[in-house]
């Protein structure tokens, strides 16, 4: 188990570990589809994006914290980018993934 840890190796040849990027185009670590449900996901969050951030801002009340929590919400669909269910439901699934982001951001700040 690689335990969410991706392999390179450098120039001369040794491997190392180092956290997975969510924002490699070459795939998500959910292990979906890479390429094709990357750019997917982008236009379906540019399409949403201007009413997440502001369903984020109603939630926490400042811009600096929606604008963080939207980022979250970015990274957290990246790595589920797998478990998007119909295109109907996309919609339904980014806002419980701002709603948790807003959540979690809610019980970090006391």
């Amino acid at each position: 188990m690689s335990w969410g840890l991706a392999r390179s190796f450098t120039a001369e040849g040794a491997m190392t570990t180092r956290p997975p990027d969510p924002f490699d185009p070459r795939g998500s670590p959910a292990g979906s589809g890479g390429v094709g449900d990357e750019l997917a996901l982008r236009s379906l969050i540019e399409l949403h994006r201007s009413d997440l951030r502001l369903y984020c801002y109603l939630m926490l009340g400042c811009p600096v914290k929606a604008d963080a929590a939207l980022r979250e919400t970015v990274r957290r669909a990246r790595y589920r980018l797998g478990r998007a269910g119909s295109a109907a439901a996309t919609r339904t699934w980014l806002y419980r993934i701002a709603t948790g982001a807003c959540t979690d951001e809610l019980r970090d700040d006391g």
